[in-house]
């Protein structure tokens, strides 16, 4: 592999040059930037003339032992580094101590490379993800982002979400914001009003919570002939969430008022802005809601988009969902520790926003002021968490069913590629090959919405 700007400096310790030296000359077939010690005395000068990313450790040595080493790297300013420790079958126990003293994970002697090579990456990874939660937190401080983007209400958006809310807000036009549950399409509504020139806040009318004749009298008044319900007030904004939830006989007035106002024989507030999970067309179609309403409903319809799509920005949406859970429980902002964060960017999130919001609370609330770790989430973020994300067939490209399939069988033989490539039938060093692939491709890899005019489908 070419080195580039993303190689990553490894420092191997060991007094064992006939350990040290393969493994240096492995990692750097690998494209790592590699450097070595053979004691920690050494490393430790090593170091301080230029901090590693990663220190890889054996654990006894003449001299300076890894212990020590770990604890005097972790005491020391600026050498923030990823810490690897090799320990002989039967140390575990001295494995663990490491653990605590700053190492991020170890791996048992005699070392299988195809191991050491997953480690590497999950730990290169994890790094990865710290440093942009530590830069997205330090802009925050600067900007005031961190906040969750103003308020909290309204997670932080992609550049084409927020370019749609701009422009729409000025407009009259009613709007249909339509996407998966729990993508946060009431507050999409909300910020659309708020970037508006009205001054009174948007009323907002849950659909699926309330019945028939609650909506009736919000939305028309509370008598026959009265004009005192939400529909009258001209100076602000109507939310309708979740419209498709709306019965027939609410949807068959609701037309003919903004029908008579669209024809100047009445008036009505200012804008109708709706929100739905369902394919709206639809539902149109099947006569499950009355077209014509529907077609006064969406003359522009915008698209939130999932948090699977949202990847790019997955990490930022975390921090303000963190920052606004402290707050509201008046907590303490926790760290997550880079497992954890680890754990929530390379979940799926079907529930979308909701979803994350409740694992973050409840992960700030059982932590108690400490670090939030993996055990502060559910059970089942967990497990889904714990493998690859199946692929799904179809769909799938060859290539991700070989990638899963690579992984998922390493995992299963402790990272042995001896072990794995018998299974699969190729090379160990086409397994090699392929992890230094995947290692490329995630280094490189960070990540829609838009509008739609119309007056129905």
């Amino acid at each position: 592999m070419h080195q580039t700007q993303d190689t990553i400096s490894v420092l191997v310790v060991d007094d064992e040059a006939g350990a040290r030296e393969p493994m240096c000359e492995f990692l750097a077939d690998e494209g790592y930037e590699v450097r070595s010690a053979a004691d920690g005395a050494q490393a430790l000068v090593e170091a301080r003339l230029k901090a590693p990313e990663i220190l890889l450790t054996d654990l006894r040595m003449p001299s300076v032992d890894g212990l020590t080493l770990i604890e005097t790297i972790r005491g020391e300013e600026g050498m923030d580094c990823g810490i690897i420790v090799m320990t002989a079958f039967g140390s575990v126990e001295t494995a663990v101590e490491a653990l605590k003293r700053g190492a991020d994970d170890y791996l048992v002697k005699p070392i299988h490379l195809g191991q050491l090579l997953v480690v590497l990456d999950r730990l290169c990874r994890q790094r990865r993800l710290r440093k942009e939660l530590l830069e997205v937190r330090s802009r925050g401080a600067a900007t005031g982002e961190a906040d969750g983007g103003g308020g909290g209400d309204l997670p932080q958006v992609s550049p084409a979400l927020r370019e749609s809310i701009d422009t729409l807000a000025p407009m009259q036009a009613n709007v249909l914001v339509y996407g998966e549950v729990g993508t946060g399409k009431v507050p999409v509504a909300r910020a659309i009003h708020a970037a508006s020139s009205s001054s009174k806040g948007a009323r907002v009318l849950n659909c699926a919570v309330h019945g028939e004749r609650t909506a009736h009298e919000l939305l028309f008044g509370g008598a026959e002939g009265d004009d005192d319900g939400w529909l009258a007030d001209v100076s602000t904004t109507l939310i309708l969430a979740d419209v498709d939830h709306l019965t027939t006989a609410v949807q068959e007035k609701l037309h003919l008022t903004l029908s008579e106002a669209a024809a100047g024989a009445g008036s009505h507030c200012a804008r109708v802005i709706s929100t739905t999970a369902l394919d709206m067309q639809e539902e149109m179609d099947s006569g499950r809601f009355l077209p014509s309403l529907g077609r006064l409903l969406s003359s522009v319809r915008i698209r939130v988009p999932t948090l699977r799509e949202r990847h790019s920005e997955l990490i930022l949406i975390i921090q303000s969902a963190l920052v606004d859970a402290a707050r509201r429980y008046q907590a303490p902002a926790p760290r997550l520790s880079s497992q954890a964060l680890e754990l929530l960017v390379g979940y799926a999130w079907p529930g979308n926003l909701r979803e994350l919001r409740q694992a973050v609370e409840r992960a700030v609330l059982t932590c108690e002021g400490r670090d939030i770790e993996v055990a502060h989430f559910p059970d089942a973020l967990q497990a889904d968490s714990a493998g690859l994300q199946l692929p799904v067939v179809p769909g799938a490209s060859l290539r991700e069913l070989e990638r899963y399939a690579l992984l998922q069988t390493l995992e299963q033989v402790g990272g042995s590629t001896t072990k794995a490539a018998n299974i699969l039938g190729i090379s160990p060093r086409k397994i090699q090959y392929r992890l230094n692939e995947y290692r490329e491709q995630d280094l490189s890899e960070r990540g829609g919405a838009g509008t739609e005019s119309g007056d129905g489908g």
